[in-house]
């Protein structure tokens, strides 16, 4: 993942939603990320990591379908811990605030699950400007898609 400085971090995240930035430092988000840590047996160095993994792609800049690939890749865990990680991490950070992502990653869905469902998704810019100049020139509305499959999380009422 590429080397981003102070001064770069804070201008992208200047320029993010509210929610974003509230997940990005809410306790609640530090919380999740210390108890997935702690139930696959991280290391304090490798909570560091995942942490900032965390941010970056709620940053706009890891698509969250490279997640437990870049965890794998940069804290050195076992494919499984990897997968369990950013599984919790998907369901716990990332499907709440998944309708702010859509500025960053059009066409994706997260399920609760930790999966993330693609339908010809795009690929994130290579740049923050790029994404910029992108989100600017698609001013227009988004139309609300209906479900194509029943709701499975639906409970009969008694």
């Amino acid at each position: 993942m590429s080397q981003y400085t102070k001064d770069e971090l804070w201008k992208i995240f200047e320029t993010l939603p509210s929610e974003l930035k509230q997940a990005i430092f809410s306790q609640e988000t530090a919380d999740t990320i210390w108890e997935t840590a702690e139930r696959n047996g991280l290391g304090g160095e490798q909570t560091h990591q995942v942490a900032g993994i965390v941010g970056n792609s709620l940053m706009g800049l890891l698509h969250p379908e490279d997640l437990a690939q870049t965890i794998l890749d940069e804290t050195e865990l076992s494919p499984e811990q990897a997968s369990n990680v950013a599984r919790d991490i998907n369901r716990l950070i990332m499907f709440p605030v998944k309708n702010y992502l859509y500025d960053f990653y059009k066409e994706i869905t997260f399920v609760p699950s930790g999966k993330i469902v693609q339908s010809q998704m795009a690929r994130p810019p290579a740049s923050r400007s790029e994404a910029l100049r992108a989100s600017q020139q698609t001013t227009a509305p988004r139309p609300t898609a209906k479900p194509k499959a029943p709701d499975v999380y639906r409970e009969t009422a008694e």
